[in-house]
């Protein structure tokens, strides 16, 4: 139950359940596999703290700050293996705050990070898909680089 919770971005049901788990299994390989889960989704929670942070310091238009907590979210993210769906996210985010910064080599790095996460974990023509292939091209018209994809609507 808890990786299902965790597939549908329920982190704290997620987390209950594995919790349950643990206190209920008696089997050594499978209370090591709990107790790795339940590191990884200490991770995971901080990685949403810290890119609720970069969020709100972004709407503030205070986006060296914000970067610094995207930065740390992705980190966080990578790092627990879990939910690449929300690294995806970070990293366009992250993408926002160096376009921002006119940092558009930094920039178009992160989207082209979150447009690989977005591609192998939602397919092709997922909207989340798009939005990031449309401001890679994006990215890449504002400095004068061939774009390698033209903007698409979302189905």
């Amino acid at each position: 139950m808890g990786s299902c919770q965790l597939k549908l971005g329920n982190l704290s049901l997620a987390k209950k359940h594995y919790e349950t788990s643990l206190s209920l299994q008696t089997d050594t390989p499978k209370i090591e596999k709990i107790k790795l889960k339940l590191a990884q989704m200490r991770g995971i929670s901080s990685a949403v703290k810290q890119a609720k942070t970069g969020l709100a310091l972004f709407k503030e238009e205070k986006f060296e700050q914000a970067k610094t907590h995207f930065s740390s979210a992705v980190s966080l993210a990578e790092e627990s293996k879990l939910c690449p769906d929300l690294l995806g996210a970070y990293y366009y985010n992250l993408s926002s705050c160096h376009n921002r910064l006119d940092d558009p080599v930094d920039a178009i790095k992160a989207c082209e990070a979150s447009l690989e996460i977005r591609r192998a974990h939602c397919g092709e023509e997922h909207p989340r898909t798009i939005s990031s292939k449309n401001k890679l091209a994006a990215l890449q018209e504002s400095v004068g680089l061939e774009k390698r994809f033209e903007f698409h609507n979302a189905k």
